[in-house]
């Protein structure tokens, strides 16, 4: 059987329980060296071709291996994610009061990260991306194209938001 090699920073998918009962939730198991301090989730969205911050948020965590959990329904109306350690979770549920709901005759297509994934810090890693549209058999695509705005804006989708999140040296403080 073919072993790969992990990198010596790295996330990777498990099942495990979701964090409420969201439409789409996944726990990624992550390892880092005694760099991490922080890690910060966001939510983008694009607008004219760019990503465009729509909000987030940094969660303390200086740990070398632990969890990470993301659920949620519709982006960008609420977004709950977790870290979690040995001996602590920390969980963020953030519901930015926006109606999202879309149009009757739109469809919600969402994909998210479902393989191993190396970490490099202060390097966003995208997590998630949801397209509203009311194209019956859009072109889907997967996360690793956050990476090209461009490519997505083309797709004439009537939104589109990602979330991404980054393993950072830099401290709350």
């Amino acid at each position: 059987p073919f072993f790969q090699q992990k990198p010596a920073m790295y996330m990777e998918p498990v099942e495990a329980q979701p964090l409420h009962q969201a439409s789409f939730s996944q726990t990624y198991d992550f390892r880092m060296d005694d760099g991490l301090k922080s890690v910060v989730m966001e939510i983008w969205e694009l607008k004219d071709g760019q990503w465009t911050d729509f909000g987030g948020g940094r969660i303390g965590a200086s740990l070398q291996e632990g969890q990470f959990a993301l659920s949620f329904d519709l982006l960008p109306k609420a977004v709950t994610y977790s870290v979690s350690g040995a001996s602590y979770t920390y969980t963020v549920n953030k519901d930015f009061a926006v109606d999202a709901a879309p149009a009757a005759d739109n469809r919600l297509y969402t994909t998210m990260l479902t393989q191993l994934q190396e970490i490099s810090y202060e390097t966003p890693i995208p997590m998630a991306i949801q397209m509203v549209t009311a194209k019956q058999d859009p072109q889907f695509i997967g996360v690793d194209f956050f990476h090209q705005p461009e490519k997505l804006a083309s797709e004439g989708h009537d939104h589109v938001y990602a979330v991404t999140l980054t393993f950072s040296q830099t401290s709350m403080e």
